[in-house]
């Protein structure tokens, strides 16, 4: 009756240190990969070189003008992977929005070094973009799918400063990224409260800069600013999910009694 008795509470045991076993959390880091534009016309235009890592996110802000119709929607190639569409917004409203501000996502298990291009079915006038790394995400769905939640977009016109806002995070470890464009290239871009700019470009001759930045914690409320003056903004925030936790197993030292 002992011995029995012994046995079931050595079950019991093992069940609970599984259940309570430690759960590891990769937490999520970022990398900048790079920012930049041009201001000719044409249909392409190409990022500079970058060496993608396998099994990252990948998140690309593109903005792009044209001055003499609706501005395309741009289509992305390049590093063996595959560019999807998140989010796209047109804004710039005093003329009928000329402007359009996409976010793209991409994630590969064989990613490629090289240049990235983006491509437009007509001129657009200029174009300025940043890119975005993000490891220790989940990495379910095709192409990055799994590594975010929610994506959202804002516009505003003539105000000193920004707001997009996201909805509750679907997980506390998960963290906060922002792209962000105005048409006033002669001051920086000021980070939101908790964020850190992540890439920053200024056109020369152009009423044009971008930005991109990130918190590493959940924030529904993903800001940028200028520091005097006012301009027209465009916006797009992303809640990047977090990697599922790792289940370490128990360490026991079991003896049985028979």
């Amino acid at each position: 009756m002992i011995k029995k008795l012994i046995k079931i509470l050595f079950v019991l045991f093992v069940m609970l240190s599984l259940f309570f076993a430690d759960k590891a959390i990769a937490a999520v880091s970022y990398t900048h990969k790079t920012t930049s534009g041009a201001t000719n016309n044409t249909t392409s235009y190409t990022i500079a070189s970058t060496t993608p890592t396998a099994n990252a996110l990948i998140l690309l802000w593109v903005d792009n003008r044209n001055a003499s119709g609706a501005p395309d929607t741009p289509t992305i190639t390049g590093n063996n992977l595959t560019w999807v569409q998140a989010t796209t917004t047109t804004h710039h409203a005093a003329t009928a929005g000329d402007r359009r501000f996409t976010l793209f996502r991409a994630m590969g298990s064989s990613p490629t070094a090289g240049t990235t291009t983006i491509s437009y079915t007509n001129n657009q006038n200029n174009v300025g973009w940043t890119m975005v790394e993000f490891a220790g995400v989940d990495t379910s769905g095709t192409n990055g799918s799994g590594a975010i939640a929610q994506s959202t977009s804002s516009i505003s016109d003539d105000t000193a400063d920004i707001t997009i806002t996201l909805n509750t995070f679907s997980g506390t470890s998960n963290i906060t990224a922002g792209g962000f464009v105005n048409i006033d290239n002669s001051q920086a871009i000021v980070a939101g409260s908790g964020f850190t700019i992540a890439g920053q470009w200024q056109a020369t001759g152009e009423n044009l800069s971008v930005a991109s930045e990130v918190q590493l914690a959940n924030d529904t409320t993903v800001d940028a600013s200028i520091g005097s003056g006012t301009t027209r903004w465009g916006g797009i925030a992303v809640e990047v999910v977090a990697a599922p936790p790792s289940v370490d197993p128990p360490k026991m030292s079991i003896v049985w009694w028979w």
